[in-house]
This record gives C-alpha cells, sequence and structure tokens, in this order.
C-alpha cells in the first residue's frame, strides 16, 4: 500500500501535485514474477543433474576409451553443451532474481545466449538421433554422402525454424501481456517448428 501526503500545497492548484520516482517491486524471494519463480530451483536441479550424469558418462568414456566409437564422442559433446545451457538457463534466472533487471523487451544478451545454446543443443540431439536411427555406429559402419547431406539440410530447417519459433513465443508472451484474450490469436510461426520436428 501505498499513500501520499501533499504539504504546502499552493491554495491556487489546489489538489494537484507532481511526484517523480521509481517504483521497485521485489517479492520476498527476490525479482522474479512468481509464475518464473518456479523455473529458478527446477534450472538449478536440471544443472546438478547434467552435471551428475556428464560426470558418470566421461567416466565410462574414460575407462573404455579403447573400444569408443565417434557415436561416443557425439555424444559427449551433446552432454557438454547440455550442461553449457542449463548452468547458463540457471544463471540467468538467478542473475534475473537478484537484480532485477528485466527478463524481456529487449532481452538481455545473456537471455538471448541461452535460447541460441538451447536451440544448437536440440538441433544436435535431433541429428545425432537421426543418424543414430539410420543406423550409424551400430550396424552400419558410415552412411552414404545422400543420407548426411539430408541430415543436414533437415538438422539446419530446424535451426532456423526454432529459432522463428522462439522469438515468436517471446512476441506473443508481450502481445499477450499487454492485450485481451479477444486480440489473441494462434501464431503461423509455430507451424514449421512443428513440421520439421
Amino acid at each position: 500500500n501505498v499513500s501520499f501526503t501533499l504539504c504546502g500545497v499552493n491554495t491556487q492548484n489546489k489538489g494537484i501535485g507532481f511526484l517523480h520516482g521509481e517504483v521497485v517491486f521485489r517479492n520476498p524471494y527476490g525479482f522474479l514474477p512468481a509464475l518464473q519463480y518456479g523455473m529458478l530451483p527446477f534450472s538449478g536441479a536440471r544443472m546438478v543433474a547434467y552435471v551428475l550424469l556428464f560426470a558418470f558418462f566421461l567416466y565410462c568414456y574414460i575407462i573404455n576409451r579403447e573400444s569408443t566409437l565417434p557415436l561416443h564422442n557425439a555424444f559427449l559433446v551433446v552432454f557438454l553443451i547440455a550442461l553449457t545451457e542449463a548452468t547458463l538457463s540457471y544463471s540467468s534466472y538467478q542473475h534475473v532474481n537478484l537484480t532485477g533487471d528485466p527478463f524481456c523487451c529487449p532481452l538481455p544478451s545473456y537471455v538471448v545466449g541461452t535460447f541460441i545454446v538451447q536451440i544448437f543443443r536440440q538441433t544436435l540431439s535431433r541429428s545425432l538421433f537421426l543418424v543414430v536411427s539410420l543406423g550409424y555406429g551400430i550396424v552400419r559402419p558410415k552412411l552414404m554422402k545422400a543420407e548426411w547431406i539430408a541430415v543436414s539440410v533437415v538438422s539446419l530447417l530446424y535451426f532456423i525454424t526454432a529459432m522463428v519459433a522462439k522469438v515468436s513465443d517471446i512476441e506473443s508472451d508481450n502481445y499477450e501481456a499487454s492485450s485481451s484474450k479477444e486480440q489473441q490469436g494462434f501464431h503461423f510461426y509455430d507451424i514449421p517448428a512443428v513440421l520439421v520436428e
């Protein structure tokens, strides 16, 4: 609750006053809105889980390095990127919670970096899944050139459409926050990402 008392007001402008200042809203747990606060402990737990998973995989990788396949190297890279993304995500939420920097519009560089690493990890994971589904490293020692090209094209298309979908989600969140339910509609930017998935 905020109340103001105007003292020494000029009788000619009775009841009119000017107030200049800055209003800051801080919750008991920090600056994150309540809808986003749940992501802070979740991101921290996810980061810890990725650290443990990466350490276990790296341990197994080092013990069995004589018999590793190129596929294992790719898994190691994906785990490393996932660990980086989880760490960036947690540090972004923590930074916003501690400092009160706005999370959106314009997006801070650390949030943009987190989104890019997240989409890169998703793209690399899907590409690896495609390659394994084609039998590489399991039943086939190598893939044909046409298969590598097809996987690369699909991966590039996914990366582009996922970036467009992420920007669309951010824009629609801002639009929905500033408009009524009647003005909100279907977002056509999501269609390419859904089709490529």
